[in-house]
């Protein structure tokens, strides 16, 4: 599988990222171009390494689809792969919970009347009282 290499952070504040004005998670290149290799990239402990070749590579190890059709296409094989993990409720329990959350939707609702009618009489008594009326 290979060692995963993460993006960098992204920078702080208004400043620029060390790519330049590439933003965060560009690529960017360790040591100098040689001209005449081939596009090798000589770097000060990494060797040398074809520029193609590591960016190829960094993006099979990391796992990033390449456009947006094998992003969907990924997407939606991992989502067929979820589904099928799923454990369904069955009849049985999808009725009892029903039923379940209808009663509790009534048992809440008469609460919520009968202290909406205590805390109106109570209101209304002591205005009643205070105001006069």
């Amino acid at each position: 599988m290979g060692v995963r290499v993460p993006p960098p952070l992204p920078a702080s504040g208004g400043r620029r990222h060390a790519a330049g004005n590439r933003g965060p998670g560009a690529a960017t290149r360790i040591g100098k171009r040689r001209p005449g290799r081939g596009g090798e990239v000589e770097g000060k402990s990494e060797g040398k390494m074809a520029l193609g070749t590591a960016a190829k590579a960094m993006v099979e190890d990391i796992g990033i689809p390449k456009n947006f059709l094998q992003r969907a296409r990924s997407y939606v094989a991992e989502v067929r792969s979820e589904m099928k993990r799923v454990t369904w409720p069955g009849k049985q329990e999808v009725y009892g919970i029903t039923v379940m959350v209808i009663l509790t939707t009534f048992l809440f609702g008469a609460y919520f009347h009968l202290t909406d009618q205590l805390f109106s009489y109570f209101v209304g008594s002591i205005l009643k009282y205070f105001l006069g009326r």
